[in-house]
C-alpha cells in the first residue's frame, strides 16, 4: 500500500484522510460555504429535488406506480414524469441525453418500467441490486453505465448517494482524495471481490460507502453536508478532466471502451463502428459492401435482408435526397432528426445504441 494515502493502518480502516488532503479539503470547503453562488446552488439543488419527490412520493407510496400511464411517463409537450426528470432536475447531477429514447423505451414498455421503479424504490433491496437487475438491459439506453438507473436510485436515496453517476468520475475523486485502497477494502469486505471485478451497481455502491463517510467524517463545519453540496465540493476539489480540443478548436470525446480511441468525425468512422459491432447491433452476417445506394446488405438476426445506408448525421440522409424506401435502415453517429420524421423508425443512432448516449456532466 503506498504510504501517501493513509497515515495508519488504523486511517485506511476508519476512511480517514491523510492530514494534508484532509486540511486542503476543508479549506475548499470553508471558502464554498462563504460563497453565496456555492450556497444559492445548493438550495436549488434541495430545492428541486424536494419538489419532485412531493410530486413522485413513490418511495413512501410504491402503490402509486400503478397509476401512471404513458402519457403520465412521457410526453414531450406536457408535463410527465420523464420530462421533471430531465428538466426539472437538470442541476442535480446532469445527465446528457442526445436524444429522447430512453423515455420512449419505458414508456413503450411501461409495465416492465413499473417493476422496474418499484425495485428502485424498494427499501429492502440494496443500491446494487436496484442498478444491476439485468432488466434494465431491456430498456435501450439504460445500460452501460447505468447513469439513468443510477439518477433514479439517487432522487429517492439522496441520503446514501452522491448526484455524480459516471463511474470514472468516481474513481477520479477516489484518487485524489487517495481512497483507492479503502475501497478495494471495502469491496473485499462487502463482497469478496476485487474492485475491478465488480459489477457497475456494486462499484457505484462501494465507491459512494467509501467517499460520504470517508468526507462527512473530515468536514467539521455545522453546514448541512448533504450528498448535493458533497457533489459540488468534490467537484469544486476535483474538477472533471476538460475534453480534448483540436486545432480546430472542436471538442471529442475519447471513447474508452472501444478500440478506436477518438468518437466518429465522419462516415467512414461509422463504417468502421458498425463492422466492428454489427453482431452486437443484430446483424450476424454481412453480405455485401457496396458504392451505390444503400451501402450495405446485411443478415438481421431472424435471417432477413437488410439494405443499410451510412450517414455520420442521419439529418444527411434527407440532404442526399435519398429514396427511403430504398433502405431499411439508416446507421448514423449522431440522429439530429425531429421526432416527427417519417424515417426515424429506420434511424440506429451508434452514440446511442453502443455507448447508451448518455453521459454524466458537472454543473459549470
Amino acid at each position: 500500500m503506498p504510504e501517501n494515502f493513509y497515515t495508519t493502518a488504523t486511517d485506511l480502516e476508519r476512511g480517514m484522510l491523510k492530514p494534508e488532503i484532509k486540511n486542503t479539503l476543508l479549506q475548499r470547503a470553508s471558502e464554498l460555504i462563504s460563497s453565496s453562488e456555492f450556497i444559492k446552488e445548493v438550495e436549488e439543488d434541495r430545492k428541486v429535488l424536494k419538489e419532485f419527490v412531493e410530486r413522485y412520493p413513490f418511495r413512501d407510496h410504491p402503490t402509486l406506480i400503478d397509476q401512471l400511464t404513458p402519457h403520465s411517463l412521457y410526453n414531450p409537450k406536457h408535463e410527465s414524469f420523464f420530462y421533471f426528470f430531465e428538466f426539472g432536475l437538470k442541476h442535480v447531477g446532469a445527465i446528457r441525453l442526445y436524444n429522447n429514447r430512453p423515455w420512449r423505451e419505458a414508456r413503450d414498455k411501461i409495465d416492465l418500467f413499473k417493476q422496474l421503479l418499484k425495485l428502485v424504490v424498494d427499501d429492502s433491496k440494496s443500491i446494487h441490486e436496484k442498478i444491476d437487475d439485468e432488466r434494465w438491459s431491456q430498456l435501450k439506453g439504460w445500460g452501460g453505465d447505468k447513469h439513468i438507473v443510477k439518477k433514479l436510485v439517487f432522487i429517492y436515496y439522496p441520503e446514501e448517494v452522491l448526484p455524480t453517476f459516471k463511474t470514472e468520475m468516481l474513481e477520479n475523486h477516489l484518487n485524489r482524495l487517495g481512497l483507492v485502497e479503502r475501497a478495494e477494502s471495502e469491496a473485499q469486505r462487502t463482497f469478496n471481490s476485487r474492485l475491478t471485478d465488480l459489477t457497475v451497481g456494486k462499484k457505484f455502491q462501494v465507491y459512494n460507502e467509501v467517499l460520504l463517510s470517508s468526507v462527512k467524517e473530515a468536514l467539521t463545519s455545522n453546514y448541512k453536508w448533504d450528498t448535493p453540496a458533497i457533489a459540488r465540493l468534490l467537484d469544486n476539489f476535483n474538477p472533471p478532466p476538460r475534453p480534448i480540443i483540436t486545432s480546430d478548436k472542436k471538442m471529442i470525446s475519447p471513447l474508452s471502451k472501444v478500440p478506436l480511441l477518438y468518437e466518429p468525425v465522419n462516415e467512414l468512422g461509422v463504417v468502421l463502428l458498425f463492422g466492428m459491432y454489427h453482431m452486437d447491433l443484430g446483424f450476424p452476417y454481412i453480405i455485401k459492401i457496396q458504392q451505390t445506394f444503400p451501402d450495405m446488405i446485411a443478415l438481421d438476426d431472424e435471417g432477413n435482408y437488410c439494405r443499410i445506408e451510412f450517414e455520420y448525421r442521419s439529418s444527411t440522409f434527407l440532404e442526399h435526397k435519398h429514396d427511403p424506401n430504398g433502405c431499411d435502415y439508416i446507421v448514423c453517429w449522431i440522429d439530429d432528426l425531429e421526432e416527427q420524421s417519417p424515417i426515424k423508425d429506420k434511424i440506429i443512432s451508434l452514440k446511442e445504441e453502443i455507448f447508451e448516449i448518455a453521459e454524466t456532466e458537472p454543473e459549470p
